[in-house]
């Protein structure tokens, strides 16, 4: 007898992105990323991103709830791994809507350990840099 799939449609809320985007930049993923000053043509860099911010009203947010609102609009800011003094032999992606996505639907087909404890309200700074890899990366490369 042959296996039954199906798939089932999952909302995230801004509000659910956000706080794993927090948790991931303020703590979770602190021993691996960093967000260099200037983009590429993929992404922005961190001063593009504040310097979007200047103009809303977004007065006394956190750089990370900056970042997580310029991604939600559809904007991409660029997250890098490996050593900032040495940027030539850094990895980087574009944090964007769609690695967003992917991220939160490799989690719940590949850590459903983590989806679970998203889904019950139950995420820390494991969830988050789990979800963060996923998003960036497609997998758990550290730790």
């Amino acid at each position: 007898m042959k296996d039954m799939t199906f798939t089932t449609e999952v909302t995230i809320k801004f509000e659910d992105f956000e706080h794993m985007l927090i948790s991931a930049l303020e703590g979770g993923s602190n021993y691996w990323y960093w967000l260099p000053e200037k983009g590429d043509s993929n992404a922005e860099g961190m001063a593009d991103v504040l310097k979007w911010a200047e103009d809303k009203e977004f007065e006394g947010l956190a750089p990370s709830e900056l970042i997580a609102r310029y991604v939600w609009q559809g904007g991409a800011v660029k997250v890098t791994e490996g050593d900032a003094d040495n940027p030539e032999d850094c990895t980087g992606w574009a944090l964007n809507r769609t690695n967003v996505k992917r991220g939160f639907k490799v989690m719940q087909e590949k850590y459903p350990r983590h989806w679970d404890d998203l889904q019950r309200d139950n995420a820390d700074a494991e969830t988050a840099d789990v979800w963060f890899q996923c998003a960036l990366m497609g997998e758990v490369t550290f730790g």
